[in-house]
C-alpha cells in the first residue's frame, strides 16, 4: 500500500457495519473526536476502512460539517502509517468510526493531535495483541 493514502476502498460505506460497530465497537474518546472500531473477519485489500461521523445536530450547516470532515480525513492520510504497521504484522482488519463529538470547530492543529493519539493507541492495542 503506499503510504499516505486514503482511497475510495479505505472508505466505509455499508450500514450494516455502522450499526455493528455503534452497538457492538470498542470506544476510545480523545476531545474532540471519539473513534469507534470493531475487527473485521472478511478479507479486504486494505488492512482499515474508515468513517467519519459529524452529527447534523450541533453543525447545521453542511460547510462546516464538509470542513470538519475533510480536515480529519486529511489528517487520517498523512497519519494512517501508525495503525497500518501494527496491523500489518497481526493480519488483521478493522473498520473504524471517527466522530466529531464537540461543539465548536476545532483547529487543525487540535484535531490532528487528539485524532494521532488515538491511531497510537488502537495501534499500541493491536501492537500488544502478539
Amino acid at each position: 500500500m503506499k503510504q499516505n493514502s486514503f482511497k475510495q476502498k479505505e472508505r466505509l460505506k455499508s450500514k450494516k457495519y455502522y450499526s455493528t460497530i455503534f452497538s457492538q465497537g470498542s470506544v476510545l474518546a480523545e476531545y474532540p473526536i471519539k473513534v469507534l472500531w470493531i475487527e473485521s473477519d472478511e478479507p479486504q485489500n486494505y488492512h482499515v476502512e474508515i468513517g467519519v461521523t459529524i452529527p447534523k445536530k450541533k453543525f447545521r450547516r453542511a460547510t462546516q460539517r464538509n470542513l470538519i470532515r475533510r480536515r480529519i480525513e486529511e489528517i487520517y492520510r498523512q497519519n494512517n502509517y501508525y495503525l497500518y504497521n501494527s496491523l500489518k504484522k497481526q493480519q488483521k482488519q478493522l473498520k473504524i468510526v471517527i466522530i466529531y463529538v464537540a461543539k465548536y470547530i476545532y483547529s487543525y492543529k487540535e484535531i490532528e493531535s487528539s485524532l494521532v493519539k488515538a491511531l497510537n493507541e488502537i495501534s499500541r492495542i493491536y501492537e500488544n495483541d502478539i
